[in-house]
Formats: structure tokens, C-alpha cells, sequence
């Protein structure tokens, strides 16, 4: 059986120079850098199409 989902782990910095040893302070912390971040960074702030995308499920439907 051949499955289409794929994970990965990379290491993609948010920040540099003295503001990467407060990035790695905080992810100490509270977590790593939330892959949805470094795909906005990436697109935005350095103008890369990192090709991947994000597909969020529908939210649910209240029926009242």
C-alpha cells in the first residue's frame, strides 16, 4: 500500500544573528517553531514558495 502523506523534519531558523539565541530560548520553552511560521517566513518575508502547502479539515457544522 503507498501512502501520499510525508513527514518531514528540517530545521529552518526564524530568526539570526542575537535574536536566533532568543528563538532558541523560547523553543526551549514553549516548543519548536510552528511549521505553519516557517511557511509564512518563507513566503512572505523571503519571497520563497517552500512547495509544500497546508490542507486544514472543514470545521464542523452546528446545527441548531
Amino acid at each position: 500500500m503507498t501512502s501520499s502523506v510525508s513527514n518531514c523534519d528540517v530545521d529552518i531558523d526564524a530568526a539570526q544573528g542575537i535574536e536566533h539565541v532568543f528563538e532558541v530560548l523560547g523553543d526551549s520553552v514553549k516548543g519548536p517553531t510552528d511549521p505553519y511560521d516557517i511557511h509564512e517566513i518563507l513566503l512572505a518575508g523571503q519571497r520563497l514558495d517552500p512547495g509544500y502547502s497546508f490542507v486544514f479539515p472543514q470545521a464542523a457544522t452546528v446545527i441548531a
